[in-house]
């Protein structure tokens, strides 16, 4: 399996996807990358993401622009579009990725996999960059509901330093994957926080085919409403711009946003 480039893996070269850092050698593993591997999995490389992670597509100055693989005239989203388009090709069956604004979800969806942010503390970000907000967090990206579970039970733990510790789970995240829902209760909506965004048909589409798809199987869905509105966009801002400043450009040095 791979690598995101914005986790640091002992000895590989690392460039937080900026031209800046083009000449960076990894020198320790992320705590994930070392569960991964006590795991068994071995390193196929590492994968595309945009400079520092910032965007949700993946382009910048250190590789050519990600697509999906089910039309590569489209963007295969970001930050872990490298990843999610190595899932969806069959270069890899499950990939790591990280996910602060939709980094996981937003790849996964558009490259029509299963993508897991898991909840603040489960997975340790350290050793080498601290989680400030408990806002971004690494997580699995798979084809099957069961394999993200499986990959979730390995990446989970805490380690001594980690600024937010989730309760232990109650079993294995694969057995919960297996085990018969019953009937439940399911919050949709379909009203974005960002303020005039209009949600392309075909989105709208596919939003009712999966409600109508939740009730057959005899499940209630239920409107959700707006919890999150417009005033959010400046305060999530505030705390991206934040986080940007956990990776340091030195003086002088142009990155592909200074461009």
């Amino acid at each position: 399996m791979p690598i995101k480039d914005l986790n640091m893996v002992n000895g590989v070269r690392m460039t937080f996807g900026s031209a800046v850092y083009s000449e960076l050698t990894g020198f320790a593993d992320d705590h994930v990358v070392a569960r991964l591997a006590a795991a068994g999995t071995v390193l196929l490389g590492k994968t595309a993401t945009p400079e520092f992670g910032l965007p949700c597509y993946t382009e910048g100055a250190v590789s050519p622009p990600t697509r999906t693989p089910w039309d590569p005239s489209r963007s295969a989203g970001g930050s872990s579009g490298g990843a999610a388009a190595a899932v969806a090709s069959g270069l890899a069956p499950i990939a790591q990725g990280s996910d602060g604004g939709g980094s996981i979800r937003i790849p996964s969806s558009v490259c029509g996999l299963f993508g897991i942010k898991p909840t603040r503390g489960r997975v340790s970000q350290g050793p080498v960059i601290p989680d400030l907000f408990g806002l971004s967090t690494n997580g699995p990206i798979a084809r099957t509901v069961r394999d993200a579970a499986l990959m979730l039970d390995v990446m989970a733990g805490h380690m001594p330093g980690d600024l937010y510790r989730a309760p232990e789970a109650d079993g294995p995240f694969l057995a919960r994957a297996d085990r018969a829902p019953g009937r439940l209760r399911i919050a949709r909506s379909l009203q974005p926080p960002v303020p005039d965004v209009e949600v392309h048909p075909d989105c709208v589409a596919a939003y009712e085919d999966a409600s109508a798809l939740l009730e057959e199987l005899g499940h209630e869905v239920v409107e959700l409403p707006q919890v999150l509105g417009s005033d959010l966009v400046p305060h999530f801002a505030t705390l991206w711009g934040v986080m940007a400043t956990m990776t340091p450009v030195p003086e002088g040095a142009r990155t592909s946003s200074s461009r």
